[in-house]
């Protein structure tokens, strides 16, 4: 139950950074069997410095990802429980965000679907400034695994467009 409540605490204080990195692999991790995710992504693409060994952050332009992933052990059973937790969690942090910068906030009706091995989420928003952004996540028995896109100067449909060019790059491994 602590390894579960830490992987919550993980996953909802996840945020966008913002330093400026000079170098930009493209491929994250081979999907080997000790790597709990792989993404490839498209050119153009810098990683920014992190301090958390579970969290990788990426920018291209002023569009920021952030790749989210820790290790727990739940069964299957509890996938959804801890999805709905997650993007609860998200939400509020997201209301938090828009508060504190006073601006109103409009999210998207959740959606959590299941999947042979656990849960996968999602939901999308803005806010009156023009800040977009979209998150999604699994949660399966051995990991949470979210991505976290965020942008200021992109239309919704631009960033759907990069968001779904990121995830046909995301294999999740299924353990």
């Amino acid at each position: 139950m602590l390894r579960m409540l830490a992987a919550l605490v993980f996953v909802t204080s996840m945020g966008c950074a913002v330093a400026h990195a000079q170098t930009a692999p493209v491929i994250i991790g081979p999907h080997a069997d000790s790597s709990p995710y792989s993404l490839t992504l498209p050119e153009g693409w810098r990683e920014e410095p992190s301090d958390d060994p579970e969290q990788r952050t990426f920018t291209r332009g002023d569009v920021h990802l952030v790749v989210s992933s820790m290790a727990i052990d739940v069964p299957l059973e509890e996938t959804e429980r801890l999805a709905q937790f997650i993007v609860m969690r998200r939400a509020e942090l997201e209301a938090e965000i828009a508060g504190s910068r006073m601006v109103s906030l409009t999210i998207t009706e959740p959606e959590i679907t299941e999947l042979r091995f656990g849960r996968a989420m999602q939901f999308r928003g803005g806010d009156s400034s023009g800040r977009r952004f979209h998150f999604a996540g699994y949660v399966t028995r051995r990991q949470v695994l979210s991505t976290y896109v965020e942008t200021a100067s992109l239309s919704e449909e631009e960033l759907a467009a990069v968001f779904e060019e990121i995830h046909a790059g995301l294999r999740v491994r299924r353990g």
